[in-house]
This record gives structure tokens, C-alpha cells and sequence, in this order.
């Protein structure tokens, strides 16, 4: 499995990820205003890059429907996840995943 964060497509990797057969997921992905134009100018190619993606997991249901829209991403290959830096709880106090919490103190 390849996962991409935050939209950092590198077409060569996505492809040849995606020949092997792994499986290549956009994880936190995003599409500002600016990208957004900037990639629409491009679409054929990124129609192309995006053909080699398996899942995309967009922080927003406008990302979504860009993804889904613009590049004809079937929907059931998109969905929002929310931004996993800022949407996720914190760990609970006193947890440190199996670390040895008496070394600390």
C-alpha cells in the first residue's frame, strides 16, 4: 500500500505503486482554490495520475467534490475523512502506548 498525504502526487510513483499492485490511497487529501484552477488546466493529465489511485480521503466535502467532480473519480473512490491533524482527539493523559510511563517520573 502507498498512502499519499496532503495531495503530494508523484505521478511516476502513483503509477508504478498501482502497476505492482499495491493499492494507493490519498490520506488527508486537499485541493485549495489555487491548486484547484492550477490542476484543472492540466486535467487531462491528471485524470491520468488520478486513474491510478484507489481511495481518496479528503479533509472536506468540497475537497470530495472536486476529486469526484472535475476528474470523474467514481464517488465510492472519495470520501471525507476530516484533517487527521486537527480532528483527531489527543491521547488520554497517562497513556503512552506501552512506553514505560515509571522511567518518566
Amino acid at each position: 500500500m502507498l498512502m499519499i498525504v496532503e495531495t503530494e502526487l508523484w505521478p511516476n510513483l502513483v503509477r508504478v505503486a498501482h502497476r505492482s499492485g499495491a493499492r494507493v490511497v490519498l490520506v488527508n487529501a486537499r485541493l485549495s482554490d489555487g491548486s484547484f484552477r492550477g490542476y484543472k488546466r492540466f486535467g487531462f493529465f491528471m485524470r491520468r495520475v488520478l486513474d491510478n489511485v484507489d481511495l481518496v480521503c479528503a479533509q472536506t466535502e468540497r475537497d470530495a467534490e472536486r476529486f469526484s467532480g472535475f476528474w470523474v473519480l467514481p464517488r465510492n473512490r472519495v470520501m471525507v475523512a476530516g484533517n487527521l491533524k486537527f480532528d483527531a482527539a489527543p491521547p488520554k493523559l497517562g497513556r503512552l502506548g506501552g512506553y514505560a510511563e515509571d522511567r518518566l517520573t
